[in-house]
């Protein structure tokens, strides 16, 4: 499979039109007052071109992830997205997949806790009809599904309980053949607290634990639901590699820092905790 990032459009930070592309911020605490700002017109208009080479980049990142599925399912597999917390699962979707949902598919979700788009299958397990949830899911056989698991990645004890002692999910992975991605979301606690390091470790345990019980399940990937795509470029690429050693992990770090999404401080502190999380230090 080729590497995610030749198969990105990454730009160095020195290109004319990339070098001016907003940065991307995950503190949302600042106040009203402090969030409004006068721009220009060519301003406002180089934001926009700043969020559409975010959403490609993105997007790539699902295609990505989708072929690694496929290869290792040996044939295409529809999407499945299971969540306890639908509107963060319904953003993941629009980030990786470009796929949107209106309000009522929203509130059919709620509802019902399930819904078929395209080939994306949305699976909420808190919603109103749990019967009709599970009987759906019961004429669910034998398929073959990419899957991606949102958890709360703050409350790790209670996720684990969600997940691995989930007859529901249990049984849903034990009728279909599934290659699983665990996706961390609520996961600004630990970026502000500097503990990328205690979140990782966290989940692969969590991880680990799931694919000895679900013995049927394929590995996939760790994901963070995050708005900026190269967390997940970081992510995945580290992953695959299992352990960067030290050389390694200089010159991916130089390849990475290149990007123009990596423009604020903050976002270079995330990928670099999480580089030096997979570089092994003997």
């Amino acid at each position: 499979m080729k590497n995610i990032l030749k198969s990105l459009k990454v730009k160095k930070s020195n290109d004319v039109k990339e070098s001016i592309a907003v940065t991307i911020s995950e503190d949302n605490n600042m106040s009203d007052k402090e969030n409004k700002i006068t721009i220009s017109s060519a301003q406002y208009d180089m934001y926009i071109l700043s969020n559409q080479i975010i959403e490609k980049n993105y997007l790539k990142i699902g295609e990505y992830i989708k072929e690694n599925g496929d290869e290792i399912l040996k044939a295409k597999g529809a999407q499945a997205f299971w969540t306890w917390d639908l509107d963060p699962c319904v953003e993941f979707i629009s980030r990786i997949y470009g796929i949107s949902f209106t309000q009522e598919d929203c509130n059919n979700i709620k509802k019902k806790g399930l819904l078929l788009k395209e080939d994306i299958f949305v699976i909420y397990e808190l919603c109103e009809n749990k019967e009709h949830l599970y009987t759906e899911l019961c004429n669910i056989k034998n398929q073959l599904f990419n899957m991606y698991i949102l958890f709360n990645g703050i409350q790790i004890g209670n996720t684990e309980k969600q997940i691995i002692n989930n007859n529901i999910l249990q049984e849903f992975l034990h009728n279909n053949i599934t290659v699983s991605n665990m996706v961390i979301d609520s996961y600004k606690e630990f970026i502000n607290a500097d503990n990328i390091n205690e979140l990782l470790l966290e989940v692969e345990a969590l991880k680990n634990n799931f694919l000895k019980k679900m013995y049927k399940i394929k590995e996939g990937y760790i994901l963070i639901n995050a708005k900026n795509p190269m967390y997940n470029i970081a992510l995945i690429e580290c992953q695959e590699k299992k352990k960067l050693i030290l050389s390694a992990y200089k010159n991916f770090k130089l390849q990475l820092f290149k990007s123009s999404l990596l423009k604020s401080e903050k976002d270079k502190v995330v990928v670099d905790k999480i580089l030096r999380h997979y570089t092994d230090k003997k």
